[in-house]
């Protein structure tokens, strides 16, 4: 995430957890490539030395935009390509986009008719979405639709840099729904080896 430095020993954490287990698979990297903030303002977070911190040029990342409020989708689409386009001239290969919007549970009808134009706009790109909890409680039927039009939705189980448990219906719901994952705030051992006891098996894919 933009604005974090490299945590050596947490991803030595990650990698230990995943070394004991033997369903872990790793996935592409989701990296925070740009923020469109309150201003109104695109920032990049990507500097020329970002390709160096890769051991493998080939490696699949997934390029996340935050998002403050919704714009046209054109100007999402732009951002994107330009950044796809740079990362791949250094051999990094480009698997998607994520979308980092947190609207309200109330508004997520509006905000899936927008990523179905996104997802139109880019028809060759895999399109995921961050989620919060409270969308879970407050508005399941929408976020079952939801489902329907990206190809996962990573549920947030933290605010702001600290990890909150949640509720035994939002387990439910992702057990009950293969494109619906959980996200973490880094790594916390103890935390994780808590959730894992509340999902299915599959689900720590």
């Amino acid at each position: 995430w933009a604005g974090n430095n490299d945590n050596t020993p947490n991803i030595k954490s990650i990698k230990k957890f995943c070394d004991e287990r033997n369903f872990c698979e790793i996935k592409a990297k989701h990296i925070h490539i740009a923020t469109y903030n309150k201003k109104n303002e695109f920032i990049s977070h990507i500097n020329k030395n970002f390709w160096t911190k890769f051991e493998k040029t080939s490696e699949s990342l997934v390029l996340t935009i935050r998002l403050e409020k919704l714009i046209n989708v054109y100007d999402i689409g732009d951002i994107f390509n330009i950044h796809k386009n740079i990362l791949e001239q250094f051999g990094l290969f480009v698997d998607g986009i994520e979308i980092d919007y947190d609207s309200p549970s109330n508004k997520i009808s509006f905000y899936n008719n927008w990523l179905q134009k996104l997802s139109i706009l880019l028809e060759n790109e895999k399109l995921e979405i961050t989620g919060l909890r409270s969308w879970i409680d407050d508005n399941q039927f929408e976020t079952k639709e939801l489902l329907k039009n990206v190809e996962n939705i990573n549920f947030q189980l933290y605010q702001y840099d600290k990890n909150i448990f949640p509720t035994q219906n939002f387990f439910n719901f992702i057990n009950n729904n293969d494109n619906a994952n959980i996200a973490i705030y880094c790594f916390d051992y103890d935390f994780f080896e808590k959730v894992i006891k509340y999902i299915n098996e599959k689900k720590y894919l």
